[in-house]
């Protein structure tokens, strides 16, 4: 069980014509070559929401509107834990994303998510993705 206190995780589920944006770790690190939904830490000086659009920038290259905060997610690992924060938002671009961190980058359509293999903590997300890009209007 983890003894410190849970690191702060922010993710963009970004929507655009019906699809959302997945993104592939690299085969390094934690949950190696594992999809999820884009973003990072919170560093101690920034809002959730600064830390998103930081995050997207370095990330991939890539800016984002109309951000919408959504319940937050607790995942506990034998070792870790985080809290992660998902916003649901738009691109406010037309051109990338460019993978700078990820192996892969992909548009999918909600319905046929659940096919990819998702990091854990990305996992409830998931689940409730055509509800969530439902509700805040799938354009």
């Amino acid at each position: 069980m983890p003894s410190q206190e849970p690191v702060q995780v922010v993710c963009g589920i970004i929507h655009y014509n019906g699809q959302v944006l997945a993104t592939r770790r690299n085969s390094a690190g934690r949950y190696p070559l594992l999809w999820e939904f884009p973003g990072g830490k919170v560093e101690a000086d920034e809002s959730p929401e600064s830390a998103l659009h930081r995050e997207l920038k370095e990330e991939l290259d890539f800016d984002v509107c109309e951000v919408t905060p959504l319940e937050w997610v607790n995942y506990v690992d034998r070792d870790f834990s985080i809290t992660l924060i998902p916003f649901v938002c738009k691109p406010a671009q037309t051109e990338g994303p460019v993978p700078h961190e990820h192996s892969e980058v992909r548009w999918i359509d909600p319905a046929d998510a659940l096919q990819l293999t998702w990091a854990p903590a990305d996992i409830p997300l998931v689940e409730n993705l055509e509800i969530t890009i439902e509700s805040h209007g799938n354009e």
